[in-house]
């Protein structure tokens, strides 16, 4: 195991568009970032999902005959692998919800919320997310999203309305112990000066802020801006090789290298235990392995490497 030092999220509405999701999913300089909360995003009625990605692993609600998902979580494979997440079912699909396993049995609670105009996210799971909070001792929770509302708390200064559904938000971030990360008054939403995407954290993810504020370098042309938050932790992270690019191997050197390490084990005999079987077979496999380090090269991936991708389509 290695360690990552910084849980960096990036957070944005990307208005459903197709492009900006690949996008995004796509850039190389996205790949620094250890998750991304998506609102909005791009949902096809084809795979029945947001798009998917080699990188990335995807956590979203599942969809009704009459609700797309409107909220999507995205975990870099690069620091967090599968293993270490676990999500949490929410009762809307305006909500998506991870629990991520740091350091010994510290469990970190990451909520991504989509707060339509017309009627209230936050107040469908609250006594839900209240409920998780006192089951399970979270070291840290980080919530955030597009909440769509309008509050001196975090309205741009002389920016007066005030949404009276705002004051579920602040209820529930009471009752979570959440504070805002993002400093008040900034503005997410150029187009009418407002601030409606919001960051909320524990004390915890408080103390340990680096920073949470607009991500001008990595928009990616929504008409909200992004949100980059970065926190001191410590993730337990898989260091990984570059998988074997078989579709390059060499196979005669691999056969007369295979040949000559079969040919330094001793010759066969009777095995009449368990310990010597298991010594023949890991003499045979570290032959075999030997040989596919002499003879296949390891790939090569970028950030937009495709898996389906093959000489072929190189030469057409």
């Amino acid at each position: 195991m290695i360690h990552a030092k910084e849980l960096r999220i990036w957070q944005n509405n990307i208005h459903k568009n197709r492009e900006r999701n690949h996008g995004v999913l796509n850039d190389p300089d996205m790949a620094n970032y250890t998750l991304l909360m998506i609102q909005e995003q791009y949902w096809s009625d084809f795979t029945r999902s947001a798009p998917l990605h080699h990188g990335w692993t995807l956590y979203e609600p599942n969809a009704t005959d009459d609700h797309k998902p409107r909220t999507a979580i995205y975990t870099n494979n690069k620091y967090l692998p599968p293993a270490k997440v676990a999500q949490i079912p929410m009762n809307t699909p305006d909500a998506t919800t991870i629990e991520i396993q740091t350091r010994g049995e510290k469990t970190t609670l990451i909520i991504n919320i989509y707060n339509p105009n017309n009627e209230s996210t936050v107040a469908s799971i609250k006594e839900q997310l209240i409920q998780m909070a006192r089951n399970t001792r979270y070291d840290m929770i980080i919530m955030g999203g597009d909440f769509n509302r309008h509050h001196p708390l975090w309205n741009p200064q002389g920016y007066i309305r005030t949404d009276e559904s705002s004051n579920e938000i602040i209820d529930l971030a009471a009752d979570l112990d959440l504070d805002l990360l993002i400093p008040p008054g900034t503005i997410t939403y150029p187009h009418a000066g407002t601030a409606i995407d919001l960051v909320w954290g524990n004390e915890k993810a408080k103390y340990n802020m680096l920073k949470c504020k607009i991500a001008h370098k990595h928009d990616h042309g929504s008409d909200h801006l992004p949100i980059r938050t970065i926190i001191a932790t410590d993730l337990e992270v898989i260091a990984t090789e570059a998988r074997y690019n078989f579709q390059q191997a060499n196979w005669e050197k691999f056969d007369n290298h295979l040949t000559t390490k079969l040919a330094q084990i001793p010759l066969p005999r009777t095995c009449k235990t368990e310990e010597e079987i298991d010594q023949r077979v890991e003499e045979l496999m570290k032959a075999i392995q030997n040989a596919i380090e002499a003879a296949v090269p390891r790939k090569k991936p970028c950030p937009h490497s495709k898996r389906w991708w093959n000489e072929k389509i190189t030469k057409l």
